[in-house]
């Protein structure tokens, strides 16, 4: 499995077979044993989800994948996570560079997490986001993304595009069930109608603005702010914050 095109799988994974990808994309001087965020990355409700290169089928027996979507990945470019929009993404995509684990389908080639956790500022958010639901308000579930990084030689591919956009049907999937204790002959319509709505929102690197502009997202502050990694006492790296209701 050395070149283009390729399938990608999704599929839930624990909050440490995110550390190395963190740690090779996001900061990288920070080691590796303090790459997790105790304050969300162990909670129950906080979700981390990995990308996988599907394994051809002559190496494995693809009918017990555990993955929640595949689709094929080859040409296209976007402005891919820590990357710029790639200069020539036709050219044949060699997957030298990946370990063996990743490149057999056993290892993320992306990873993101997301967290249950209100947007801090909701005052400052832009008139048409506050009010693009029934009920005037931000809807009740508001998920923050955090630690989305893609491999350095699979930026600029479309697998960080393919990721969010998984990690987006993944929300909205799950939001859209009823719970036990919700009942369609109680609810009214504006609660029929903000069920299934996510407010999706994330503290993004400048220099990946527009990639995530193309991928739907809207900027909901301006202030531009530093974020200085786990330590606190890493280069400053310069965010934004954007998200939608999704």
């Amino acid at each position: 499995m050395s070149t283009s095109p390729i399938e990608l799988r999704f599929r839930p994974i624990s909050a440490t077979a995110t550390i190395p990808l963190r740690h090779l994309v996001l900061w990288p001087s920070i080691p590796a044993d303090q790459q997790l965020v105790p304050e969300y990355d162990f909670e129950p409700t906080t979700i981390h989800l990995g990308t996988f290169l599907s394994p051809s089928p002559s190496d494995t027996d693809t009918s017990t994948s555990t993955s929640t979507d595949t689709t094929h990945v080859g040409s296209g470019t976007e402005t891919g996570v820590e990357q710029q929009e790639s200069s020539d993404s036709s050219e044949p995509l060699s997957l030298t560079h990946l370990s063996q684990a990743q490149q057999d389908g056993k290892e993320p080639i992306a990873i993101l997490t997301l967290v249950h956790h209100d947007y801090p500022k909701p005052n400052t958010l832009p008139s048409h986001i506050r009010s693009s639901n029934p009920a005037s308000a931000l809807p009740t579930t508001q998920i923050q993304l955090h630690k989305f990084a893609v491999h350095p030689i699979l930026q600029g591919k479309g697998v960080g595009r393919k990721s969010l956009f998984n990690a987006i049907d993944h929300l909205k999937s799950h939001q859209s069930q009823p719970t036990s204790s919700q009942s369609e002959q109680t609810k009214g319509t504006a609660e029929k109608e903000e069920r299934g709505k996510v407010f999706f929102h994330f503290d993004a690197r400048l220099v990946q603005r527009r990639f995530y502009e193309k991928c739907g997202m809207e900027v909901l502050d301006e202030q531009v702010f530093e974020k200085f990694g786990t330590t606190g006492k890493e280069p400053g790296v310069k965010h934004i914050r954007m998200g939608n209701i999704i």
